[in-house]
């Protein structure tokens, strides 16, 4: 993937927001056994970048089906299969959590959903910044069907890597 492509999706998905979606739904009332877990981190390549000035670390994330159910996830229409949702941020100790994004929806033309089946996971890389005393997480919108409510699954709490 080229540095423009790349850096166009990551502005993309940082430039999105929840919007309500019917009724939404907390991830606890919906699959309890979907997974979105934070695996690693690394520092994006300067290709990778591109003009970025702020995004500067990949955070790979896995998404997991572990119930007996299919799962509906968005992403962008052109054949990536990085799940939408949205980047969170606090400072270390605070407990209210701030959106990255401006508020917008995943819905329409450009967008598609896919199928998560029972037992499948992907993984993929996630761009973020690197700050410290941060803490940040993503989260993934779901569904039980095509278009149908939406639900908010949250990644695991993470602080990004930070040169010394």
């Amino acid at each position: 993937m080229g540095e423009t492509r790349f850096t166009q999706l990551v502005l993309l998905l940082l430039s999105f927001s929840v919007v309500t979606f019917g009724q939404q739904k907390k991830e606890e009332d919906a699959i309890p056994n979907v997974k979105f877990g934070v695996i690693s981190q690394r520092w994006l390549t300067n290709e990778e970048r591109g003009a970025s000035i702020t995004l500067n670390i990949a955070v790979r994330v896995r998404l997991s089906n572990e119930s007996k159910k299919d799962v509906h996830f968005t992403v962008f229409d052109d054949g990536d299969i990085y799940p939408l949702g949205f980047q969170y941020s606090r400072n270390v100790g605070e407990k209210e959590w701030k959106r990255l994004s401006p508020d917008n929806s995943f819905m329409g033309e450009g967008y598609r959903d896919l199928i998560l089946s029972p037992g499948m996971s992907i993984e993929c890389d996630l761009a973020s910044m690197s700050l410290n005393n941060v803490e940040r997480k993503f989260s993934v919108l779901l569904s039980l069907e095509k278009g149908g409510s939406r639900f908010e699954v949250f990644s695991d709490i993470y602080r990004p890597i930070t040169k010394t």
